[in-house]
């Protein structure tokens, strides 16, 4: 009795040239919101937002404010020295003193740390490594 062949074809599928078009012209959507925030003061806009949060005690807006902030800050040194100058970093240190018995503490924590890590940063081309 004879063993029927069979072909298997072990090839990976390359992604669609449709979907690596929609992925691109996302990334540049992406990037005009950011360009034009950038371009409308909305880093300080939400430095000041981030301000009032703080006073009011609210930890979930000052999650989304210190998130919305390290995405503006991430390869752009002009809001790095933007946040700097409004005394962003001192502000977090604050807020990492507040006394919040909630769950969503550890997640502001988190934030936190990402956005000090970037403004704390320094640029590839300065690095020495």
């Amino acid at each position: 009795m004879r063993r029927p062949i069979i072909s298997v074809n072990c090839r990976i599928p390359s992604l669609p040239q449709t979907q690596a078009a929609r992925d691109a012209e996302e990334r540049q959507l992406r990037q005009a919101a950011k360009d034009s925030l950038r371009r409308s003061d909305g880093i300080g806009s939400l430095a000041v937002v981030l301000h009032k949060a703080k006073e009011s005690n609210n930890p979930k807006l000052i999650t989304i404010v210190v998130d919305c902030l390290r995405i503006l800050s991430i390869g752009d040194a002009t809001a790095k020295r933007e946040l700097l100058n409004r005394h962003v970093p001192q502000l977090l240190v604050g807020v990492l003193h507040m006394d919040l018995h909630e769950d969503f503490h550890r997640n502001l924590l988190l934030c936190i740390h990402r956005l000090l890590k970037v403004l704390t940063g320094r640029p590839k081309q300065d690095r020495k490594c």
